[in-house]
């Protein structure tokens, strides 16, 4: 995606986020089969996305610098997220996607949520629902309290966490518990989720799991790591978040998706990759 269109919300005082546009784009009631495409969305007060309408696709969309979530599915039925990347944003809980008590069939895949900081909890933020995760790579985030910064689920027993690297997350207690709360069913997955005995405090179905460092291809300086690449560009070939070829990531995971964020065919090899990036040499 090199020539994205940018929505911003910075329509006031530039640098003053509070009087800053709420939604950028509202998906209201009654609306459905729409399709969003190749957007970035930044510095709402509120969300990139407000959706309350039914059957919405949104693909290949980066949601970032935005102060409160970047998708908000209040009351969306069929809401599909592909390949968009959720980064840097700052708010309360859900601060990439928020998904509200009785939204059913939400499925996110091949998205990235990076560095985003929140007060009660999760990047992901789901309550009650039915959701899919598949080929997600959930990494550096933080929650200022002891709630996961990585998926907080709230009474979830249905929610499901397929081929997923969930790593590095962070909350007050430190990076145990620090990743996901109670009640998936997980599988094909890399999280970061031992206590110092080396069990797993994941409650829920768990198949094939594995604890490693992803070994990310990072672009770095003296001071900074660049999950975008060092073009600062998502969805390029140098961006941070590929596997490196000793990644404990690779041909661990399953056939959950043809494509990985970047459009290349999974599996590459004999079996697909765990992560929203599939190793190419």
């Amino acid at each position: 995606m090199y020539h994205q269109t940018i929505l911003s919300g910075d329509i006031g005082t530039i640098g003053d986020s509070t009087d800053n546009t709420q939604n950028l784009v509202t998906i209201g009631s009654g609306v459905k089969d729409n399709f969003i495409h190749g957007f970035i969305f930044t510095k709402a007060y509120d969300s990139g996305i407000l959706i309350d309408g039914t059957n919405s696709n949104i693909n290949c969309c980066v949601f970032t610098n935005t102060y409160g979530r970047g998708i908000n599915i209040l009351n969306g039925n069929n809401v599909k997220i592909n390949a968009s990347v959720f980064f840097k944003i700052i708010g309360v809980a859900g601060v990439g996607v928020y998904i509200e008590t009785g939204c059913l069939d939400v499925i996110i895949t091949n998205s990235v949520f990076a560095e985003n900081t929140m007060t009660f909890g999760g990047s992901i933020y789901s309550e009650n629902n039915n959701a899919i995760y598949s080929n997600c790579t959930i990494v550096n985030n933080i929650c200022k309290d002891g709630n996961p910064a990585g998926i907080f689920n709230w009474n979830n027993p249905t929610d499901r966490v397929m081929s997923c690297i969930i790593y590095n997350n962070r909350n007050s207690k430190g990076r145990e518990y620090a990743q996901l709360t109670y009640g998936y069913y997980v599988s094909y997955s890399d999280i970061e989720d031992k206590d110092s005995n080396g069990i797993y405090s994941i409650t829920g179905d768990t198949i094939n799991l594995i604890d490693g460092s992803p070994v990310f291809e990072y672009q770095k300086d003296s001071v900074n790591l660049y999950p975008a690449g060092a073009d600062v560009i998502w969805y390029t070939i140098d961006d941070g978040l590929r596997l490196q070829s000793v990644s404990p990531c690779r041909e661990k995971g399953n056939f959950y998706s043809d494509f990985d964020i970047l459009g290349r065919t999974r599996p590459n090899e004999n079996y697909p990759d765990i992560g929203a990036y599939e190793y190419y040499h």
